[in-house]
């Protein structure tokens, strides 16, 4: 999962999820389920950081 935090964080700055989701999926050419799970677990673990 770090190489794809990388890629999200290098990657241009959608705002919405929907967004980032299809970016990554077409950008490289993932099935939408694993790039939602990307994109929700990116969201959690930067949550999680701006609690803690």
């Amino acid at each position: 999962m770090t190489e794809w935090f990388q890629l999200m964080n290098d990657g241009p700055s959608f705002l919405r999820f929907d967004d980032r989701v299809r970016w990554l999926s077409s950008e490289y050419t993932l099935a939408h389920g694993h790039a939602t799970a990307i994109v929700h677990e990116y969201d959690l673990v930067k949550a999680h950081r701006r609690m803690g």
